[in-house]
């Protein structure tokens, strides 16, 4: 039961980090201004990441800011979730 524990632990980790940099891509792409079907990598990054940026982008109005921010909004909501979910088991 406790190797379970641990390798619960360490999925939700590598899961968290891996689409962290995902979500960061993401960031790096809408600064660069590339469209989804530039490249077949950032249109990966965009079909991955849009699941979690449309609710959240219906939340959050970026128009003032002149660029999308909701991937940084939702890297740190993933952060703290993965810190919640490790501690709890």
């Amino acid at each position: 039961m406790k190797m379970l524990k641990v390798l619960v632990k360490i999925f939700i980790k590598i899961f968290s980090n891996l689409y962290n940099i995902v979500l960061f891509l993401r960031f790096i792409f809408n600064l660069l201004k590339l469209s989804p079907g530039a490249y077949p990598p950032v249109n990966l990054v965009y079909q991955l990441t849009e699941p979690v940026l449309v609710p959240l982008g219906r939340i959050i109005d970026s128009s003032k800011a002149g660029f999308d921010y909701s991937p940084l909004v939702a890297i740190v909501i993933i952060w703290l979730l993965a810190i919640f979910l490790v501690n709890i088991f």
